[in-house]
């Protein structure tokens, strides 16, 4: 429980002014990351992203990844082969830490779909995981993150749409 150091009214909520991403594909980068272990030991992995070119430029997501789930070993392997795919797709061969994948370019492709006339995306359909010219990513070696801390790997790789 929280106590609020103000009172606040949900009748005065403004309107949800959410819209989904059009489906499409885009430049993007992961900017942030976090690992949260569960009590029923699911451990999942969340990844936001953010586009960094068009119509959406600036706009952010997240991306949650069952990495180990008890219940179903055909889920956490699921979300470790995409995970390795982003890997791949920001060339990184080898990581230890969420952080590795951060500010490197690639290209996803959204999907979007209709309820009830009202629009969501699928995120678990965020396919496929490419290099930010839009073609499959050839991995380069990449140190462990224990060398990356010491400055031995070189940074980020060059962003398409340059820094902003």
């Amino acid at each position: 429980m929280a106590a609020l150091p103000q009172q606040l009214n949900g009748d005065e909520a403004p309107e949800n002014d959410f819209e989904a991403m059009d489906a499409g594909s885009y430049n993007a980068e992961i900017i942030a990351s976090n690992g949260k272990q569960k009590d029923n030991g699911l451990f999942v992995i969340g990844l936001q992203f953010k586009v960094g070119d068009g119509p959406k430029s600036g706009r952010t997501f997240w991306l949650n990844f069952n990495f180990l789930n008890p219940k179903s070993a055909v889920n956490a392997e699921i979300a470790q082969k995409q995970l390795k795919q982003i890997a791949k797709a920001v060339g990184v061969s080898v990581f230890e830490n969420t952080e590795d994948l951060h500010g490197r370019a690639m290209n996803i492709t959204i999907k979007r779909r209709e309820y009830n006339g009202n629009f969501s995306n699928e995120m678990s359909s965020v396919r496929p995981y490419q290099n930010a010219g839009g073609k499959p990513a050839a991995s380069t070696a990449s140190k462990p993150a224990s060398a990356a801390k010491q400055g031995a790997n070189a940074g980020p790789a060059a962003r398409p749409w340059g820094n902003r």
